[in-house]
């Protein structure tokens, strides 16, 4: 077989593996309606009850309590949505599906390129919805069309890096008992950091465990650009640039845990 073949191969492979993703992605409500549903929940959870934080010396972001919140739900909405395909491989490998999956195809390479394709369309889903919903609230950022592109490229390519993550992290684990193991640890890196106050006023040990934590650094970068701030986006953006390979790298080799572990079964 030609390099050119086999690189036409790969490409139909990954293609049809990411259709059947995004197929079955908007055919099933429980996979669907949570990347809709779960900025919603973020925003009204969050913005709601602590509206007065607005009101603490020190808190100076120009378009409000609400819309600081809604950056909050844009990002952390688009990476959950990245992550979920990691638990969907987790459901597939207690089934079987996935091993099937290993046996069907020959080029594996195409698998996670069709999955990482499918997370694109989940996270793209993702982030629609929630701009649509901070324009039915009244958010109106201020920073220019530039900036607001960059926003959104930004919090694409980390939503990805979670895809990326969490299907390496499922190709280890395996089991659909260790679900939560792919989604508390992206919770708990918004958490500890600028949820609801911008870093300046975090204070203790949450303030240092921000300096080191990648979610914070992206969160604060998407806000200042949301108000035409770019001081905060080149640690940002190089966060997410070094990521994305780890990741990456990340995922294959998670790959070839999974083949191993598919050929000891057939053994």
């Amino acid at each position: 077989m030609t390099a050119s073949s086999t690189r036409g191969t790969l490409t139909w492979t990954s293609f049809v593996v990411a259709q059947h993703r995004t197929r079955t992605f908007f055919r099933r409500p429980e996979l669907f309606l949570p990347v809709l549903i779960m900025p919603i929940v973020f925003l009204i959870a969050f913005a709601g009850p602590n509206t007065r934080l607005a009101d603490i010396p020190g808190f100076d972001y120009p378009l409000g309590y609400t819309a600081f919140q809604w950056v909050y739900a844009f990002t952390q909405g688009a990476v959950l949505a990245g992550a979920f395909v990691g638990i969907e491989i987790l459901r597939d490998f207690d089934s079987g599906l996935f091993r099937r999956l290993l046996l069907a195809v020959s080029g594996h390479r195409a698998i996670v390129l069709g999955l990482a394709g499918a997370a694109t369309i989940r996270i793209a889903v993702a982030i629609a919805t929630i701009t649509v919903l901070g324009l039915v609230i009244g958010v109106r950022p201020t920073g220019n069309p530039g900036h607001l592109v960059i926003a959104v490229v930004l919090v694409f390519g980390y939503a990805l890096n979670a895809a990326l993550w969490s299907l390496g992290l499922a190709m280890r684990l395996r089991n659909l008992q260790a679900a939560l193991l792919v989604q508390i640890p992206l919770l708990v890196s918004f958490f500890v950091g600028p949820s609801f106050v911008p870093t300046d006023l975090l204070g203790g040990w949450v303030r240092d465990a921000a300096a080191a934590n990648p979610s914070a650094y992206v969160l604060t970068a998407v806000r200042d650009l949301f108000v035409g701030r770019t001081d905060s986006l080149p640690a940002a953006a190089a966060i997410v640039a070094i990521l994305l390979p780890l990741s990456a790298i990340w995922t294959f080799r998670g790959l070839r845990s999974a083949e191993h572990a598919g050929g000891e079964a057939r053994g």
